[in-house]
């Protein structure tokens, strides 16, 4: 293992390392320029001792010639001598001819001190000699000088300057440099120290805004321009950052939207990687393992497998491997899971490749459709079923008659069918309130559920109406309609117990129709209409029995069927018309007013009675329509009759209301809206009720009465005496009018009870403080007696059948001219 050498910081600054350059280049600069100069004085300083020595040996040559020449001792003492002017001689001599020396002497040397430089002169010591040479007496004579020299004494002046020289050198070049440091300190170093220090100090994480101010001086220059680019970068940087710091908060926004996302998600989600283990999961995918994210995420999905069992735990391995192999997602609509504790869950569960942190991945993302398959199966129970009871419905009976059709046909085993009406159900309905009637079906349907066979089928079609069907019942055909109507007799004694609802006892009757089968070709509607058929002519015939079908009920079902039909293209065409029957005072004949009763004129049948039609129009529902018409026409009427002059304001034409049209909350704004319309007063009209209409919502009754009466409206109660009349409820109503029901006025004068009635009748309607009108009187007889007991005014034959418009016309027009005639 290898340390790092720790150095000092500042060995790393810019201005330690300039200045080290600086002497390095400081020394290489002096040595090369001083030892240049060395190198040219030691150049001219040879050639000067060279010239020297010349100048020595040539001057001294001569003398030295005469001297060996003439043997002269002294003189080449003296020319010895003289040869020492230079302190690097050491040695001089002359020698003759002979070899023998005329002079010689040696410089007196003391103990030499070592030279730096010597070790660069290689001959520390040189002799030189020449020739001695004279010419003299016809003969020459040869001697020789010699001198020796101390080359390093001979340099010594030399060196002493050279290094005079270099040092000089080396302090100039040292000064030079020094200054020039100097100056780039001041002008580059410093401000980038400067510019170092303000840049340590921004913080490169977050510059916040600050930035480099250029170093004075420098604003232009390549520090100023160095300075602008960083304060550039520096605001890239910034803005890079901020761009990193917000897409890293939108990041970590968004993964924690993700997983708040996914956390509040009902469904269960994780993520899987190649190796199986479970890199994201979601909290609720956590509560259906009873664990946390926490706990499961890292976790191998063999963890979870073993919460499924082996088949489902296989698909899951296998559908997996696929959709990570093909790189495809893959859908398993339903995937049976047993949790721990037991529970069976069904899953939905989709798998999709995906992409996890840079690795493949799948994610899987399972619905819980438990909820969602038992709501289909509530809702298809619904869709079968009675809200109210739970018996089979319309669609289920039909389904399960038409297969009981089927294998009766199959087997000669005949069954029947029962259609069962409750009777008045409707006043229980509005007298007591729907929870009651509710209450009441509920307990019905179980009753019927008891007293039939576990094959047999109960149904309720809706309202108050039940459907058994009773399949083989046998072969025999008489038998089995024996058989069907003892049954149905102990279905109507079961209803006919009586009910406790709301602490009340209830007593209820219901009619009951019966229809065999197979019967031809008959299908499962025509089996059950066939049925329906049958328990409205056990209702015609005074309810609380039961009737089997017969083929003449069909044929009137048919013809009332035949009429709906042309009742609803009456409506269109506008066949329906009004007649008018005149009522009348007894004391002088005059018309007080009349009763508009509606005729349909059919296009094959001619006239047909409201007997026959007005129910039908009631079952329909189009009585309202029809109603609004007649009202309408009624008004029209008598505008009409009042700008002829056949009609005046004591004169008041009654209007029959039904049922209902009655309850509609916008009659009366729709009578206001005629009488309105046609400018008549209101007293002119008088409008027929029933007591039936007014036993429900008494209250609100008696408000919507007394508006409209006060606006000027009559009210009669029509067909009085037949109904189900309180007297506590009659003195109440805003009445103007009794009418006596023409079922008793009919037989009073052979009958003591009627007459009885109708007495009481108009003794309690004086009471009241209200008139009366007799309906159907037809005799004289009639007619007197009504007189005798104090009904006045009256409405039948005796005066006048219904009449259309204009015969109606005309009878006012001959009754106007009567009363003329008769006044005084």
């Amino acid at each position: 293992m290898t340390s790092q050498v720790f150095k000092p910081r500042f060995l790393h600054r810019l201005s330690f390392r300039l200045s080290r350059s600086g002497v390095i280049l400081a020394l290489l600069v002096s040595l090369v320029s001083s030892g240049y100069q060395v190198f040219n004085d030691f150049r001219v300083e040879r050639n000067s001792l060279d010239a020297s020595i010349e100048r020595v040996m040539d001057a001294s040559r001569f003398a030295a010639s005469r001297a060996v020449h003439t043997l002269d001792y002294n003189l080449a003492s003296e020319v010895a001598n003289g040869m020492f002017v230079y302190d690097f001689v050491t040695y001089v001599a002359i020698i003759d001819e002979l070899g023998s020396p005329l002079a010689e002497r040696s410089a007196e040397q003391d103990q030499r001190q070592q030279h730096w430089y010597e070790l660069f002169i290689t001959r520390p010591v040189q002799t030189l000699e020449t020739r001695l040479e004279t010419n003299a007496l016809g003969s020459d004579v040869y001697g020789l000088l010699r001198m020796q020299i101390d080359t390093v004494l001979a340099y010594q002046s030399f060196a002493d300057r050279a290094i005079s020289t270099f040092l000089l050198g080396v302090v100039k070049n040292f000064i030079l440099i020094l200054l020039f440091l100097i100056v780039f300190y001041r002008l580059v170093t410093k401000p980038i120290n400067k510019m170092s220090s303000s840049l340590d100090s921004i913080d490169a994480e977050n510059p916040d805004g600050q930035r480099l101010t250029p170093p004075s001086g420098h604003e232009r220059d390549e520090l100023g321009q160095l300075t602008a680019h960083i304060n550039h970068y520096l605001s890239n940087a910034e803005r890079l950052i901020t761009d990193k710091t917000l897409a890293k908060h939108e990041v970590e926004e968004s993964y924690t939207n993700m997983r708040r996302l996914i956390d509040n998600l009902p469904h269960l989600i994780y993520v899987k990687n190649r190796q199986g283990e479970l890199a994201l999961v979601n909290e609720a995918f956590a509560r259906a393992f009873q664990t946390t994210v926490e706990e499961l995420t890292g976790q191998h999905q063999s963890r979870i497998l073993d919460e499924y069992d082996e088949k489902s735990r296989q698909l899951i391995v296998e559908a997996d491997e696929q959709v990570m192999t093909d790189q495809n997602s893959l859908f398993i609509p339903e995937l049976d899971w047993m949790t721990s504790n037991g529970t069976l869950t069904a899953l939905e569960l989709r798998i999709l490749p995906i992409e996890f942190r840079g690795e493949p991945a799948i994610l899987s993302v399972g619905v819980d459709i438990t909820e969602r398959k038992r709501n289909q199966s509530r809702m298809q129970h619904m869709a079968y079923h009675d809200p109210l009871t739970d018996l089979p419905n319309r669609h289920l009976f039909l389904d399960r008659l038409g297969q009981s059709l089927r294998r009766a046909e199959r087997s000669g085993q005949f069954g029947a069918l029962v259609f069962i009406d409750l009777d008045n159900f409707k006043n229980i309905n509005d007298s007591m309130g729907h929870s009651a009637g509710d209450s009441l079906l509920r307990e019905a349907a179980s009753r019927l559920m008891d007293a039939v066979r576990n094959e047999d089928t109960v149904s309720r079609l809706g309202g108050d109406e039940f459907v058994i069907c009773m399949a083989d019942l046998g072969n025999d055909r008489s038998e089995v309609s024996i058989l069907a109507y003892q049954r149905a007799e102990r279905l109507r004694k079961a209803l006919a117990e009586p009910f406790f609802i709301g602490g009340q006892q209830l007593t209820v009757t219901a009619s009951l129709g019966i229809a065999l089968y197979p019967e031809g070709s008959t299908s499962a509607s025509d089996l059950l209409r066939n049925a329906d058929t049958a328990m409205y002519q056990a209702k015609a015939h005074g309810k609380d029995n039961a009737i089997q079908f017969e083929q003449a009920m069909a044929e009137a079902t048919a013809f009332r069927l035949s009429m709906e039909k042309d009742l609803r293209l009456a409506v269109e065409r506008r066949e329906f018309y009004l007649t008018f029957q005149p009522q009348v005072d007894v004391r002088d004949n005059s018309i007080l007013g009349a009763e508009a009763l509606m005729r349909w004129q059919h296009p094959t049948r001619g006239t047909v009675s409201p007997v026959e039609f007005i129910p039908v129009l009631e079952n329909m529902g189009l009585i309202v329509k029809v109603g609004e018409w007649a009202l309408d026409e009624a008004c029209a009427t008598v505008r009409r009759w009042m700008d002829a002059g056949l009609w005046h304001e004591n004169q008041v034409l009654g209007i029959n209301v039904s049922p209902q049209q009655f309850s509609q909350p916008e009659f009366f704004t729709q009578v206001k809206q005629a009488i309105k319309q046609y400018d008549i007063p209101a007293r002119c009209i008088d409008l027929e009720i029933t007591e039936g209409m007014v036993i429900n919502e008494v209250e609100e009754t008696i408000v919507r009465m007394n508006e409209i009466r006060q606006y000027g409206v009559s009210f009669s109660i029509d067909d009085f005496g037949t109904g189900y009349s309180s007297l506590s409820y009659l003195k109440r109503l805003p009445l103007d009018v009794l009418k006596v029901d023409q079922s008793f006025v009919r037989d009073l004068t052979t009958d003591s009870n009627d007459a009885a009635i109708v007495e009481t009748i108009l003794a309690m309607a004086q009471h009241l403080n209200l008139k009366t009108i007799a309906e159907g009187v037809e005799t004289e007889e009639q007619l007197t007696f009504l007189e005798s007991i104090g009904c006045l005014r009256y409405q039948g034959y005796l005066f006048s059948a219904p009449l259309n418009t204009d015969d109606f016309i005309r009878l006012l027009q001959d009754n106007n001219t009567q009363a003329a005639a008769a006044a005084p």
